[in-house]
């Protein structure tokens, strides 16, 4: 039942769950036919110290702004099955990325500024039981790939790139691709994909999509219940392999070839929960990315952590999560092109506030060892600060 406009209460500005509210009882009236909006913005603030790229210590900001728009064809009786969504985007700042250095930028979100553009387009359409679904369009590989429980969004969980992404499919492919997911019961999954390995970062575009150079991408999913006083413990286990079709230039050699792609381990397990029926507990994560040592810099990186929701009372909803992650250098490339090139280290822990439905605060804490995997850079901490608003 949706509510009217008369009828849709003012639960007050710290109760709401978008700040700008229920606009009179007619976002619920369109969410009820199959149409909703969601705006976020977050702001970052982060300070390095000494060490890195630049030796000095630096404080700097940046941000983005997300709009949604989602259309459920089949709450709106017109194609069962159906659905689609457009997401627009805008960034502005690079923050300490660059004067950090580091393989993995601290803040993820920091992409530089770019004017609002499409960032995702696409309609997907679902057998009537969900079993399969096929979505076409402007895609992002990373709402679909990867995913983690624990370890995904730098939005809401860790900030750093490699561990909120896996290494082995950085950078997950943004542009004109296709992709079917297929649930085979209710503990087996899988995702096949393919996208233009030619799309140009931050630019909407299908100019190359039929260039004939597509990445390409399988992972399954392997779902567990485990059972506990509190109710089940789920946990998911994703293998991933995926292909890179353009050329490589093969370390010491003049040798081009097309033999590039790698291969990635996704596990998030909860193993503790506080109560029936909520998500307060302690849950552990593991990913695990590899590709070819002749034509990539980087071939293995490890990263792990945990995060427990609701650790402190009155904060059911805050989170607390620490990890760790190790970039290791190709030893074909220290060997032939900068002998100095080894591994880079980073340790992170945040503390995401709920300060009210609608907003979140997070500060967090980086320690990058040689950042750049260079054994000639000094180590850095950074202090970073996140701001979250849902409008």
């Amino acid at each position: 039942m949706s509510v009217s406009a008369q009828d849709a209460p003012d639960t007050g500005l710290l109760n709401r769950t978008q700040v700008t509210g229920d606009w009179g009882g007619s976002r619920s009236t369109l969410e009820g036919r199959g149409v909703r909006f969601s705006v976020y913005f977050l702001h970052n603030y982060g300070h390095k110290d000494t060490g890195g790229l630049e030796p000095i210590g630096l404080g700097r900001h940046s941000g983005s702004i997300d709009l949604f728009g989602q259309l459920d064809f089949d709450r709106m009786n017109a194609i069962p099955g159906g659905e689609s969504l457009i997401h627009v985007k805008g960034n502005w700042g690079s923050n300490v990325n660059l004067p950090t250095g580091a393989l993995s930028d601290p803040i993820d979100d920091a992409d530089g500024t770019h004017a609002l553009r499409i960032a995702q387009l696409w309609y997907q359409q679902s057998t009537p039981d969900r079993t399969l679904q096929v979505r076409l369009g402007y895609l992002d590989q990373q709402t679909m790939l990867d995913r983690n429980t624990f370890a995904n969004s730098e939005d809401r969980q860790f900030m750093s790139t490699f561990l909120d992404n896996n290494n082995a499919i950085v950078p997950l492919a943004i542009g004109p691709g296709v992709a079917v997911f297929y649930n085979a019961t209710d503990w087996l999954s899988f995702v096949v994909s393919a996208a233009d390995a030619n799309s140009r970062p931050f630019a909407f575009s299908f100019a190359t999509a039929f260039d004939g150079e597509y990445f390409t991408y399988f992972e399954t999913d392997v779902q567990t219940r485990v059972p506990s006083a509190t109710g089940p413990l789920t946990g998911n286990y994703r293998v991933g392999v995926f292909t890179d079709p353009r050329d490589s230039v093969f370390f010491g050699t003049d040798r081009v070839d097309r033999r590039n792609g790698g291969v990635y381990l996704s596990v998030d397990q909860a193993l503790y929960g506080e109560s029936t029926g909520d998500e307060q507990g302690l849950g552990l994560f593991v990913r695990y990315g590899w590709r070819p040592a002749d034509v990539n810099r980087v071939t293995h990186v490890l990263s792990g952590g945990a995060q427990y929701q609701g650790l402190f009372p009155g904060g059911e909803l805050d989170v607390l999560g620490v990890g760790v992650y190790s970039a290791a250098g190709s030893s074909l490339y220290r060997n032939h092109i900068d002998s100095t090139f080894d591994r880079e280290t980073a340790y992170e822990v945040y503390y995401a506030l709920q300060v009210s439905p609608a907003v979140g605060l997070t500060p967090a804490l980086h320690y990058v060892k040689q950042p750049g995997a260079l054994t000639t850079r000094d180590s850095v901490v950074i202090f970073a600060v996140r701001g979250r608003i849902s409008l």
